[in-house]
């Protein structure tokens, strides 16, 4: 998913409009797995820059906790929406959110027949 930091406009300069996602924008694993989402901030030139000041979370942390560095640690059974947000290098304060879908699904146990 991604979100722009305006919307299109005719004649508006794209070096000047920001797209901030986040890669993958979903992800499915098992519980204490972990994985590790980035963030990238194109122009509408297509041209990347470094994240500044940025901010993950997550909506449901008894499902996933995210790091300072956007590493995703799968909890418990459930899915979690991860969010970054961060800000637009511009002469004019902005701030993007983009979001990724997080699944985890516990493995199953195998047992033996009772005795």
């Amino acid at each position: 998913m991604c979100l722009s930091a305006c919307q299109s406009v005719t004649g508006a300069d794209p070096s000047r409009v920001f797209e901030l996602t986040i890669v993958p924008d979903q992800v499915s694993f098992n519980a204490l797995g972990t994985h590790q989402l980035i963030g990238k901030l194109k122009n509408g030139d297509g041209r990347e820059f470094p994240l500044g000041n940025r901010v993950w979370t997550s909506a449901n942390e008894e499902v996933a906790t995210v790091s300072e560095e956007g590493l995703v640690t799968a909890v418990a059974n459930g899915t979690a929406t991860i969010r970054l947000s961060a800000d637009v290098p511009s002469t004019v304060f902005a701030l993007l959110t983009a979001t990724s879908e997080i699944t985890v699904q516990l493995a199953t146990q195998m047992t033996g027949p009772a005795r």
